[in-house]
Protein backbone atom coordinates (compact mmCIF):
# COMPACT_ATOMS: atom_id res chain seq x y z
CA UNK A 1 0.00 0.00 0.00
CA UNK A 2 1.46 3.40 -0.94
CA UNK A 3 2.47 5.89 1.71
CA UNK A 4 -0.34 8.43 2.38
CA UNK A 5 0.25 11.91 0.99
CA UNK A 6 0.60 14.92 3.26
CA UNK A 7 -2.97 15.99 2.41
CA UNK A 8 -4.36 12.54 3.19
CA UNK A 9 -2.50 12.51 6.49
CA UNK A 10 -3.95 15.93 7.37
CA UNK A 11 -7.48 14.75 6.54
CA UNK A 12 -7.04 11.63 8.69
CA UNK A 13 -5.86 13.79 11.60
CA UNK A 14 -8.90 16.08 11.25
CA UNK A 15 -11.33 13.15 11.05
CA UNK A 16 -9.76 11.39 14.04
CA UNK A 17 -9.75 14.65 16.01
CA UNK A 18 -13.56 14.75 15.83
CA UNK A 19 -14.14 11.05 16.47
CA UNK A 20 -15.27 10.27 12.90
CA UNK A 21 -18.59 11.92 13.74
CA UNK A 22 -20.13 14.07 11.01
CA UNK A 23 -22.32 15.94 13.50
CA UNK A 24 -19.39 16.70 15.80
CA UNK A 25 -17.30 17.65 12.78
CA UNK A 26 -19.93 20.08 11.50
CA UNK A 27 -20.44 21.68 14.92
CA UNK A 28 -16.88 22.05 16.18
CA UNK A 29 -14.61 22.21 13.13
CA UNK A 30 -12.81 25.34 11.94
CA UNK A 31 -13.72 26.72 8.49
CA UNK A 32 -10.32 25.70 7.09
CA UNK A 33 -10.72 22.13 8.33
CA UNK A 34 -14.24 21.67 6.96
CA UNK A 35 -13.18 22.98 3.55
CA UNK A 36 -10.22 20.58 3.50
CA UNK A 37 -12.36 17.57 4.46
CA UNK A 38 -15.17 18.29 1.99
CA UNK A 39 -12.73 19.15 -0.82
CA UNK A 40 -10.92 15.86 -0.26
CA UNK A 41 -14.22 13.95 -0.29
CA UNK A 42 -15.35 15.68 -3.50
CA UNK A 43 -11.99 15.11 -5.21
CA UNK A 44 -12.07 11.42 -4.28
CA UNK A 45 -15.66 11.03 -5.50
CA UNK A 46 -14.72 12.71 -8.81
CA UNK A 47 -11.74 10.38 -9.18
CA UNK A 48 -13.92 7.31 -8.60
CA UNK A 49 -16.51 8.54 -11.14
CA UNK A 50 -13.80 9.15 -13.74
CA UNK A 51 -12.37 5.71 -13.07
CA UNK A 52 -15.82 4.14 -13.40
CA UNK A 53 -16.29 5.53 -16.93
CA UNK A 54 -12.69 4.67 -17.78
CA UNK A 55 -11.44 8.26 -18.18
CA UNK A 56 -8.78 7.55 -15.59
CA UNK A 57 -6.77 4.43 -14.92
Amino acid sequence: MPEPTEEEQRIKEIVNKYGKSVSQLSEEVSPEEIVAVFKHAADHANYLQRKLVELEK
